[in-house]
C-alpha cells in the first residue's frame, strides 16, 4: 500500500470521503491482480501511487478530443430542488434526457426547474422512472432505511458470483488475465472501467452496445482501451 501522507494531497473538499473510497477500491484491485499473477506463476509486481489514482479517477475531466476538453456533465444531470426537497437526475444520455423532459412536461432546464418546484421529490422520482429515465429522490439515512429497496436488500452482499460449470485453470501467459474472455454489456463509467482494467491486463474483452443508442463519444474514449466493440439488438435474439 502507498503512503497517502507523502504521496498526493487531498483531492477536493467534499462531505463524502471520495479519496478514501478511490484508494481503497484501487488497492483491492491491485491485490487481486497480484494474486492472479502469482497463481499463474508470473513474475509481476503490481504497484500504484496516489497521483496515478488521482489521474485515473479524473480521466474524463482531463480528456481532450479534437482540441476540446471533454464535458462529463449534461444540463439535465445533477441535483435539482423540488417542492419538498431535492432529487438527483441523470440526463447525460439523450434518451434519458428525453425521458426526464417528457415525464415532467418540460422543454429545457429552466422549465424543468419550474416543474420540479411544483412536485415532491418522490413523486418526481416515480414519474421519471416510469417514463424510462433515471432519478433518485434525496433521502436521509433514516428515510432510506424505510425504503422497500433497502428493506429487501439490506442483508444481501453487494455482488455474488454464480458458476455454471467447472472452472478452467489458467497457467502461464504473459499478463495476469491472458486467456480470459469477457463479454462487456455495461455502461456509465463503473462497468466499462472494470472491463477496461481486464483488457489492459490481457483479457479479450468484447463490448456490446444496442443499436440506436451509441455510447457518449468522450466516455467511450475514456474507458474503451484494449476492447473490441460490436452492436447487437438483444430484443431480437433470433438474429444474434
Amino acid at each position: 500500500m502507498w503512503d497517502m501522507v507523502t504521496d498526493g494531497e487531498h483531492w477536493r473538499n467534499c462531505p463524502l470521503d471520495v479519496q478514501g473510497l478511490a484508494t481503497t477500491a484501487v488497492e483491492a484491485a491491485r491485490r487481486a491482480v497480484q494474486e492472479a499473477a502469482i497463481s499463474r506463476r508470473q513474475q509481476w509486481q503490481v504497484t500504484t501511487t496516489g497521483s496515478l489514482i488521482t489521474s485515473a479517477f479524473s480521466a474524463l475531466e482531463n480528456l481532450i478530443v479534437g482540441g476540446h476538453r471533454a464535458d462529463g456533465w449534461a444540463p439535465l444531470s445533477g441535483f435539482f430542488e423540488t417542492k419538498d426537497g431535492w432529487i438527483r437526475l441523470h440526463g447525460n444520455y439523450p434518451h434519458h434526457a428525453g425521458a426526464i423532459l417528457r415525464a415532467l412536461d418540460a422543454t429545457d432546464k429552466r422549465s424543468l426547474q419550474t416543474s420540479l418546484s411544483r412536485v415532491n421529490a418522490e413523486e418526481a422520482e416515480e414519474v421519471v422512472i416510469r417514463c424510462g429515465g433515471v432519478a433518485a429522490a434525496v433521502r436521509t439515512p433514516e428515510e432510506w432505511q424505510l425504503h422497500p429497496q433497502e428493506i429487501a436488500t439490506c442483508g444481501d452482499p453487494w455482488f455474488s458470483v454464480k458458476s455454471k460449470g467447472p472452472r478452467r485453470t489458467l497457467e502461464g501467459g504473459i499478463l495476469p488475465m491472458d486467456g480470459v474472455r469477457v463479454l462487456d454489456l455495461t455502461r456509465v463509467i463503473a462497468g466499462p472501467t472494470c472491463s477496461q482494467l481486464f483488457a489492459c491486463l490481457g483479457a479479450d474483452v468484447l463490448r456490446v452496445d444496442p443499436p440506436g443508442r451509441s455510447e457518449l463519444e468522450d466516455q467511450y474514449y475514456s474507458n474503451a482501451m484494449g476492447k473490441r466493440s460490436a452492436v447487437a439488438d438483444w430484443g431480437n435474439i433470433k438474429r444474434i
